[in-house]
């Protein structure tokens, strides 16, 4: 916990600058789960269902839905998805209880009061906010490969914004970011998905 809360120190107090003050608010608000719900509206209905559908399941074109119906089955698995990460990360908050770094008196809270009293109310590890965003990033890298790096790299801003606010240690962040990524993947890659996103199995 030493070299946690040292790295805390260095990222949320030696780090402070103006532009940080301005950017890591607003990219924090990614792992919101008002805005993760908004985005995973967004990429039911713009990306279809085929790119969700992983070439070793083995599924033929032909099997694979279209129209409103890819639109709808996306929605669904993106929804199971964050739903099985969200109660993940959840259920460890509960069981672990740690105060978040404000509450121990070892931050510079870069949020405001309103906020900071709302946070104090679930534990502080892991980070939903950086579970959120690692989820999102994984499903989009999923559907996008060549972007992945993209999607991974906003993933890690928005958890190191989580640090630099002064509301999660370092290891709240990677951790969290460890189930949204790790959930994601393993939903996606699993049979289960196919059945949500294809129309019937190929029986031939």
């Amino acid at each position: 916990m030493d070299l946690d809360q040292s790295l805390f120190q260095l990222i949320n107090k030696s780090l402070g600058n103006p532009i940080f003050d301005w950017i890591m608010p607003l990219l924090t608000h990614l792992g919101d789960k008002e805005v993760v719900w908004g985005l995973i509206a967004l990429i039911g209905v713009s990306i279809p269902a085929e790119r969700f559908v992983s070439s070793s399941m083995g599924i033929p074109v032909s099997n694979r839905v279209s129209g409103i119906q890819s639109k709808l089955r996306v929605l669904a698995l993106l929804a199971l998805i964050y739903g099985v990460n969200a109660g993940v990360y959840s259920a460890v908050k509960v069981a672990v209880d740690r105060d978040r770094p404000f509450e121990q008196n070892l931050a510079e809270l870069r949020v405001d009061q309103h906020e900071a009293q709302s946070l104090s109310s679930n534990g502080s590890f892991p980070s939903g906010h950086s579970a959120n965003s690692m989820m999102l990033a994984t499903n989009l890298a999923f559907a996008f490969v060549r972007l992945r790096w993209v999607f991974f790299s906003i993933a890690i801003l928005v958890a190191f914004s989580r640090i630099y606010l002064g509301v999660h240690f370092p290891l709240d962040t990677m951790v969290g970011a460890g189930i949204g990524g790790l959930v994601s993947y393993l939903l996606l890659k699993s049979k289960f998905s196919s059945m949500i996103l294809v129309t019937r199995w190929n029986k031939d």
